[in-house]
């Protein structure tokens, strides 16, 4: 079931990252866009749980088909299938129920992708553990560097807007940096107290953004969700997205405060020139040239009341697109499962046909009544 719900979800957060860019990226402001990405992460995380279909108990699965197959009136087979049970009607100890139905009977025919399928399904299942494992040691190498930050670097409190922030002034290669573990911290390189009282200022203004939003934990919470959407393309797409949603609003919460955007670009510059953008804040790097034009001309974005009802419309689609395609998707994963069912028992007896309730007895012992 989980390859199911894989799917679905996929399949969700492509729809909904879709219709993100192309109806809602270009006309919001960045923290509502911030919202927008975790509304179609949510969706397709959650929604298709309540999709995906638990296999329906084979008691029910052969009374269901006796009410709609009776004794007295046999479904109308195709000519291979009725030639298929006229052989095994007759067969001796073919079937050890009272009697055999036609609505019972189970042909194995070989299907080359399925069997690819069984093939390749324990090596990559190796494979994606192994990825996993690997994910799992990349984020605590992430964290176990931060705390081997915080330990061996010099602590300086320091007073912005009437609160207090311990920075972490190292000689390490980042320049400006922020993160969250237990208490707050403001990654300082000393080469930055030569920048102006209203520079610093801007610089640390912008990193306390980051903390503010929490985005250490949610970049943390973004490795875990690699693990599962690891083969998913447009994760990686919505995790870049997410980190320069981060930027930006953390360049206007500076903005706001220091009140020139001209100067705040130069800074941006002035920084870059020596080491690219802080690790600690989001694990990566930022788009300089997109930060700076936002700065020098601003976009003029929808008014806020209008992004919930386009909003609600990009959910409402993604819930459509889950319930219309969740019939298909579980109906391929039964077919898939029947057919490994059928697989092993042709590998192993060599037969083609099989009655329905005495292989399902003969594998889990269900008892079956007619």
């Amino acid at each position: 079931m989980l390859i199911t719900y894989l799917l679905l979800s996929y399949l969700l957060s492509i729809v909904g990252f879709t219709l993100y860019q192309y109806f809602l990226k270009p006309n919001i402001q960045p923290k509502h866009g911030k919202y927008a990405i975790y509304a179609v992460l949510a969706i397709s995380l959650l929604v298709p749980s309540f999709l995906v279909q638990q296999p329906v108990p084979f008691e029910e699965q052969v009374a269901k088909a006796e009410q709609q197959f009776p004794f007295v009136n046999e479904p109308k087979l195709d000519t291979e299938l009725a030639e298929c049970y006229d052989k095994v009607s007759n067969e001796e100890g073919f079937c050890h129920c009272e009697t055999l139905q036609a609505s019972n009977l189970l042909y194995y025919k070989p299907n080359k992708f399925y069997d690819g399928l069984l093939k390749a399904q324990t090596p990559i299942l190796w494979i994606f553990g192994g990825i996993s494992l690997l994910l799992f040691l990349q984020l605590f190498i992430k964290i176990g560097f931060l705390l081997h930050l915080k330990r061996h670097s010099q602590i300086e409190i320091r007073e912005v807007e009437g609160r207090f922030y311990r920075l972490l002034k190292t000689d390490s290669s980042m320049l400006a940096a922020s993160f969250t573990l237990i208490h707050q911290y403001i990654v300082w390189h000393p080469s930055l107290d030569a920048l102006s009282d209203e520079e610093q200022q801007a610089v640390l203004l912008h990193e306390i953004s980051h903390l503010k939003n929490r985005d250490t934990w949610e970049e943390i919470g973004l490795s875990l969700l690699q693990i599962f959407w690891l083969l998913n393309p447009v994760f990686y797409i919505l995790k870049k997205e997410l980190g320069l949603l981060n930027e930006f609003i953390a360049d206007n919460f500076a903005l706001q405060r220091t009140g020139n955007p001209k100067a705040y670009a130069h800074l941006l510059l002035k920084l870059k020139e020596q080491q690219q953008v802080g690790y600690a804040a989001q694990f990566g790097g930022s788009a300089l040239t997109q930060r700076i034009m936002a700065l020098i001309q601003p976009k003029q974005f929808i008014k806020s009341q209008l992004v919930l009802p386009i909003l609600s419309g990009i959910c409402f689609l993604m819930l459509a697109t889950g319930f219309g395609t969740a019939p298909t998707v579980n109906e391929q994963h039964v077919y898939f499962e029947e057919y490994k069912i059928l697989n092993q028992e042709h590998t192993s007896t060599g037969k083609d046909s099989f009655c329905k309730p005495c292989l399902y007895q003969d594998l889990y012992g269900i008892e079956h009544v007619h």
